[in-house]
């Protein structure tokens, strides 16, 4: 299965953005990336998958922001969000300081349920 929950002879086409850096900048930022998919939709049988994430074969994933059929419903489009959307919260300013880069990361990630996964440069700074 290509993309998790969807038969693969359902699909009709996929679009993805999967960019890395926003306007040249590395530090601090990373890019939502969007996607676009569409299958055939009959009898409404993935009307199920709107606000939902799925996964796609060597794209990680994804979040099903919109799901829109056309006027027949024979296919429907969905409008994707990757992974990064789970970071679209606000931010609750209650991190005890001092501590490091890395328990901070650590902190951010559990909030949004995205587990940091390895180490990252200057990780041991105090902040």
């Amino acid at each position: 299965m290509i993309i998790s929950n969807i038969e693969d002879n359902h699909i009709q086409s996929l679009k993805l953005t999967d960019d890395i850096i926003s306007d040249k900048q590395v530090v601090g930022s990373f890019v939502k990336n969007t996607g676009e998919l569409t299958i055939l939709n009959l009898n409404h049988t993935y009307d199920n998958l709107e606000h939902t994430y799925i996964n796609i074969k060597n794209f990680g994933s994804w979040y099903i922001e919109e799901l829109k059929s056309d006027e027949e419903y024979i296919s429907s489009t969905l409008k994707l969000n990757d992974i990064t959307q789970k970071f679209d919260e606000p931010y609750q300013d209650t991190f005890p300081f001092p501590s490091t880069m890395k328990d901070w990361a650590t902190w951010i990630g559990e909030q949004v349920g995205v587990p940091l996964k390895g180490d990252f440069l200057n990780s041991d700074i105090v902040l």
